[in-house]
This record gives C-alpha cells, sequence and structure tokens, in this order.
C-alpha cells in the first residue's frame, strides 16, 4: 500500500519480511531497502498488527520500548476495528493445537475441538447428545464453560473413555474398562485410579456405548 496517509492512532499490519525483499530489495546492510529502511531488527513487527503514533508529521509505532519508523510501503493493510478484533482472535487461537478436549461444567459431556467453536460431542453421560457436531460452541477459552479433559495423544484417548483391553495372550477374551490418562492404563473395575496397564487397547466405538457405561463413568475416581 502506497497512495494513502498513515494517521494517529491508526491500526496497520505489516507486510512479511519475504515479501517486502521481493518488492524493495536490500541495501548494503541487508536492511529492506526503503526510506526509511526496515531493519533486520525490525523483523518481529513483520505480520503483526501495530498502531501508528504521529509527532511532527512522523509516523512510527513503538515495541520492544523503541520507537521504530513507518511508512506506507511497509503496510499491508490498515485494520478497522471490527477486522483488528478478528485479526487479534486468529492469531490467539493460531496458539492452540486441536484437538483440544473439554468437559462442558454445565452438563459433563465430553467433546472434542477442531476449531475455536468447532466441536463434536464424543460423550454424554446422560446419553442425548452424543456425535452432535456444529460451529455455534461456546468457544474452548471460556474457562466458565469448559474445563481441560487430558489426552492421550500417543493412543488418541481422552481421560474415561471407554476401552476394550487384553493381554498379549488373551486370544479368546476381551473386556471393557475406562482409559487413565494421567496413569497411561485403566480405571480399576471398581472405577479407582489405580488400575493396571495391558498390552492392548482399542476404543469402544460410540454406537457400541451401553447404559451402564454413562452410569459408571459419572463415578469414576477424580472425574
Amino acid at each position: 500500500m502506497k497512495d494513502f496517509k498513515l494517521k494517529d492512532g491508526m491500526k496497520v499490519l505489516i507486510k512479511s519480511w519475504k515479501k517486502m525483499k521481493k518488492e524493495y530489495g536490500l541495501d548494503t546492510d541487508g536492511d529492506i531497502n526503503l526510506s526509511p529502511h526496515f531493519s533486520k531488527e525490525m523483523k518481529h513487527l513483520c505480520k503483526k498488527v501495530v498502531t501508528i503514533e504521529i509527532d511532527n508529521n512522523i509516523a512510527t509505532t513503538t515495541s520492544k520500548r523503541k520507537i521504530w519508523f513507518i511508512c506506507p510501503q511497509m503496510v499491508e493493510a490498515v485494520i478497522c476495528p471490527e477486522s483488528y478484533e478478528e485479526h487479534e482472535q486468529e492469531e490467539e487461537h493460531k496458539k492452540f493445537i486441536y484437538p483440544i478436549f473439554k468437559k462442558s461444567k454445565v452438563t459433563n459431556v465430553i467433546v472434542k475441538f477442531i476449531g475455536p467453536n468447532e466441536a463434536t460431542v464424543l460423550f454424554d453421560p446422560n446419553n442425548q447428545h452424543n456425535n452432535d457436531s456444529g460451529y455455534d460452541w461456546v468457544e474452548h477459552t471460556d474457562t466458565d464453560s469448559w474445563e481441560d479433559v487430558p489426552y492421550d495423544k500417543e493412543r488418541g484417548f481422552w481421560h474415561g473413555q471407554p476401552v476394550w483391553f487384553w493381554g498379549n495372550n488373551d486370544t479368546h477374551v476381551r473386556q471393557v474398562r475406562f482409559y487413565n490418562v494421567k496413569n497411561q492404563a485403566t480405571f480399576s473395575y471398581t472405577g479407582y485410579t489405580h488400575g493396571v496397564g495391558f498390552g492392548n487397547y482399542e476404543a469402544v466405538k460410540p454406537e457400541h456405548y451401553e447404559d451402564w457405561m454413562y452410569e459408571a463413568y459419572k463415578t469414576l475416581e477424580g472425574i
């Protein structure tokens, strides 16, 4: 963006280093060849929204306790208040690695989030909403609505999930218990955390959940 004037209080998105290098090249010091130049020390501003400050018709922004000179050629886009809020939310959610597993503090349902408010019900202790999904969930960052559910990434199980288990020599039997992510084993047959580890596990499919599983889950120790 070239043909516009930077104004005091304006929020702008700074271009990437790669894009400015392609557009303007580098000077002999290895900085972006602009006036004022975009130095290597300013790389932390790239792809960030900054607030413009105007003093004596000179545009600057403040970051890391320093003042940096800004010119229109450095700007990717001017951010209006609405899009700035959306941009900030987008940047915030980039910090999360999905899927994320949560339990509702209201209904106790276990859900899997694959986005800020996109989720699927994995387990409803009341057996009413299993496999419900959509984009209109309360965001997983809302601590009034959700609490974390531990997740065993290696095995793909969430804490308290019904699983089949069997030993390596158990050729004619499978049993069901609840998986304990914290111990990487099962809960005991009476629901306590000091269960036993087995050689093999497999998730019970939701369509095979039975009424006793919903009731037993509610009394697992620490759930």
